[in-house]
């Protein structure tokens, strides 16, 4: 059994939501809620004692380095509204590490199934002679294995935000990003706020509900990676021999929500840049617009077939204009859409980087 100490957690109860924020950074005398953003004082403070964390994960993104992937991927998005720059408001940042268990192990899954395979079969008819093609299929099997470090997360409660929660509980993760638990690791000396949750489930439950399925399902994937693509009857059996029940690891992650037409979106990403997810409004003109050029393309390729005698010179002249005409108007509508994107993120962030690479 792995010793584990104590480390001192102050908890603020904000006093307009009624939610508990818990930070591990020394005693302010006001607070930014992130929850409904309100600053105010906090008389509510109320010391409490929780397990010093095995490990961590240091930040290597910052929070200039965090904006800057926030608008690559907007400008990345295909179907964004085009005027989503010029109308689109930000919340607080916020700079969290959450506790979460990080498994490691090995995994080994065996495979077997039925290959497809094709035999010609050469046979005269009406004085020529005719290739029939048979599939047949031959049994094969194979072996996959490998190694797997994953973090989940070991809280559950209302008091982590519901994107937290959704998106982050469970993941892949180098195993080589964690270090042996520093508070300098977790900035605890920079006087910067820098929220947490203190771990509260234990980590065979966290392994039997959220990680073991997670493996097994990669150890499938590489089954099914390894086996031929042309197959029938598929089946696979794995077996999962994990290093230690879970390592308690502070994991660091940036949260901002934004606001466009009335409604919230928010796009996460841990503090690595390793792992990232956005929500955002999407177009549904541009996407119409998208495929119907797309499907008017094809119905013009189709045509010849319809409008033309079968021995006409014209048909695959046509067909190979009207195939070139939908992939020009694919790619060209996508190009387009992403310059004036491009366009209006230098507007509306003219310090960033971004904006200055564009220019």
């Amino acid at each position: 059994m792995r010793r584990r100490e104590n480390l001192k957690l102050q908890q603020f109860h904000c006093p307009s939501c009624g939610q508990n924020i818990t930070q591990l950074t020394p005693f302010k005398a006001s607070i930014e809620c992130p929850y409904c953003h309100q600053v105010s004082l906090n008389p509510l403070v109320v010391d409490k004692s929780i397990l010093v964390p095995e490990r961590v994960i240091p930040f290597t993104v910052s929070r200039d380095d965090f904006g800057e992937m926030i608008i690559e991927e907007l400008v990345d998005e295909p179907n964004l509204p085009l005027d989503l720059f010029d109308q689109i408001t930000f919340g607080t940042v916020i700079k969290a590490f959450l506790p979460m268990f990080e498994y490691t192990g090995s995994f080994d899954g065996v495979w077997n199934c039925e290959e497809a395979y094709t035999v010609e079969h050469k046979r005269r008819r009406n004085n020529t002679t005719v290739v029939e093609r048979e599939t047949r299929y031959r049994p094969v099997s194979g072996q996959a294995c490998g190694n797997y470090s994953v973090l989940a997360l070991a809280y559950q409660g209302k008091d982590i935000p519901r994107e937290f929660q959704r998106f982050v509980h469970v993941f892949n993760t180098p195993e080589a990003n964690s270090y042996p638990f520093n508070p300098e690791l977790m900035g605890l000396d920079s006087g910067e706020q820098i929220l947490t949750l203190e771990m509260n489930l234990d980590p065979r439950n966290v392994w039997v509900q959220q990680a073991e399925d997670y493996v097994k399902a990669r150890a499938v994937r590489a089954c099914e990676n390894q086996a031929p693509r042309q197959r029938r009857n598929f089946r696979c059996s794995t077996s999962i021999d994990p290093d230690e029940e879970g390592v308690y690891t502070m994991v660091p992650f940036w949260l901002v929500n934004f606001f466009y037409d009335g409604e919230t979106w928010n796009f996460l990403a841990d503090g690595t840049g390793s792992w990232r997810h956005l929500s955002a409004p999407k177009s549904t003109l541009i996407f119409i617009l998208r495929w119907l050029g797309v499907l008017i393309g094809l119905g013009c390729a189709v045509a010849p077939f319809v409008v033309t005698p079968p021995n006409s010179e014209y048909r695959i002249p046509a067909i190979g204009a009207a195939l070139v005409g939908t992939i020009l108007w694919y790619v060209g509508y996508n190009a387009y859409n992403r310059h004036r994107r491009i366009k209006g993120a230098c507007r509306a962030f003219p310090q960033s980087k971004f904006a200055h690479k564009h220019r």
